[in-house]
């Protein structure tokens, strides 16, 4: 954004003004006084409102960037690239611990395993395309805070999970969500299942080499669509 264009219609309007000054007779005796009053407050608004216009521009940046996106759950630290399992089930162990242990929840890794093995059992979370939701709830004293919690893992290669296609899924997310964020962990899963149904998304995400590429693709403004700001 360029502050001098911006301050082209506020020269311009000066301008008008001081012709329409001149062309008034009645103003003839206060020319020299409106003229250096006029020229006054320009170079004081060129000074002092290019600084005020830069600060407010750099407070609505830094605004944009503490909203909270639906998300933001999966921070950096909650990515795992390269998890090499031989099975479903090996994943869900390998995941709850390091759920538990990367996020702040209070309870046993092998109670969670627990939660999301028998939640596997009643139906696989492996919804195709190469991705699995992997969930189970928690109460509100376990997350702390209530709120939703969890991880992402790339499988490589790619494990079975009896999965709608029957093809392997490479990417996994798993949620341990509270009781009362019922509405919102639905609200996640659409999001999680149209983001990482995007080509593209799901492209990068796999070529990715870090959790950081991972956690900046997910994050990026393409994915803004999918993994939007909270109001």
């Amino acid at each position: 954004l360029n502050i001098g264009s911006m301050l082209l219609v506020q020269a311009g309007m000066t301008i008008a003004l001081l012709v329409v000054i001149y062309s008034e007779k009645d103003f003839s005796p206060l020319h020299a006084k409106i003229t250096a009053m006029i020229l006054l407050v320009v170079v004081f608004t060129e000074l002092v409102g290019t600084i005020l216009i830069s600060k407010t521009l750099d407070r609505v940046k830094e605004t944009g960037k503490k909203r909270t996106r639906l998300i933001d759950f999966l921070d950096e630290e909650h990515i795992v690239t390269g998890l090499n399992a031989k099975d479903k089930w090996e994943a869900l162990r390998e995941m709850s611990y390091f759920l538990v242990k990367t996020n702040d929840i209070e309870i046993d890794p092998e109670e969670l395993l627990k939660r999301m093995e028998e939640r596997e059992n009643e139906f696989s979370t492996g919804f195709g395309q190469g991705i699995a939701i992997p969930h189970c709830t928690v109460t509100d004293e376990e997350s702390h805070d209530g709120k939703i919690r969890g991880m992402l893992a790339v499988c490589t290669p790619g494990i079975e999970f009896e999965s709608m296609d029957d093809e392997p899924v490479e990417i996994i997310v798993m949620l341990a969500t509270p009781e009362s964020q019922r509405e919102a962990h639905l609200e996640v899963l659409s999001v999680l299942g149209r983001m990482l149904s995007d080509a593209k998304i799901r492209e990068q995400i796999l070529k990715a080499n870090c959790a950081a590429s991972i956690y900046e693709i997910i994050h990026s403004e393409e994915a803004e669509t999918f993994n939007y700001f909270l109001k």
